[in-house]
């Protein structure tokens, strides 16, 4: 191994646990490597600091760092590397348990199901009682019963898993990938595609796709 690569795993680990400002450079160099270089450099340091990693703060944070960019980045062709070692590796298993793939990602499903096949998650699809909350969470956005923010924040919690039925998850999918639904980020951190009328316009267009999949609002709910 590099012991280039070695030292520059060190520091970084080290960076994680201490936050000393000497070693920022690690952290720097690994999100260098991760957003400039090939996929196989990416992955080559992202799997030593998976590896070298002692404790479960240290994996975290290699989790929540490189391994979630590279997947952020380099999609498919990562996820194809870290299942390959995953295979044989619980400690690479837990790490992908700990990463934030988002459900309107192209490689939501995938993560999920290796999770799944992992024993990380014990349901493998949702189910049409979530279609019908989710609907109901649009409905109230759309009738100014909640804002965006509690529209987006329960929309994030709840579809946390594939559903079964691809032609309403790629609906749900179409409606959650707007940075408008992150309220918390002050606007110059923003990149809205949609103003918020535009967005209602949206989810009132996707009710009604989901009603002529023959789902109904769940009236139990805002």
């Amino acid at each position: 191994m590099n012991s280039d690569l070695d030292t520059l795993a060190e520091v970084y680990l080290r960076h994680c646990s201490t936050q000393n400002d000497d070693d920022f450079w690690a952290w720097e160099r690994v999100c260098d490597i991760i957003e400039h270089g090939s996929v196989d450099q990416g992955w080559d340091i992202t799997l030593l600091l998976l590896r070298k990693a002692e404790n479960d703060h240290e994996l975290g944070c290699v989790a929540a760092g490189p391994l979630e960019d590279l997947i952020d980045i380099h999609g498919h062709d990562a996820l194809d590397r870290i299942e390959e070692a995953a295979k044989t590796d619980p400690r690479i298993q837990f790490a992908l348990s700990q990463v934030g793939v988002l459900y309107y990602y192209n490689e939501f499903d995938r993560w999920y199901e290796l999770l799944y096949s992992y024993g990380l998650k014990t349901e493998r699809v949702a189910d049409k009682a979530t279609v019908e909350s989710a609907m109901s969470f649009m409905d109230a956005y759309v009738g100014n019963r909640i804002d965006v923010r509690e529209y987006g924040r329960n929309m994030y919690q709840l579809l946390d898993k594939p559903l079964e039925d691809k032609r309403a998850q790629r609906v749900l999918q179409a409606l959650m990938d707007e940075e408008l639904l992150d309220a918390e980020l002050p606007p110059e951190l923003r990149r809205p595609r949609l103003s918020e009328p535009e967005l209602k316009e949206r989810v009132a267009r996707g009710l009604a796709e989901l009603n002529s999949l023959r789902y109904e609002t769940d009236r139990d709910l805002p």
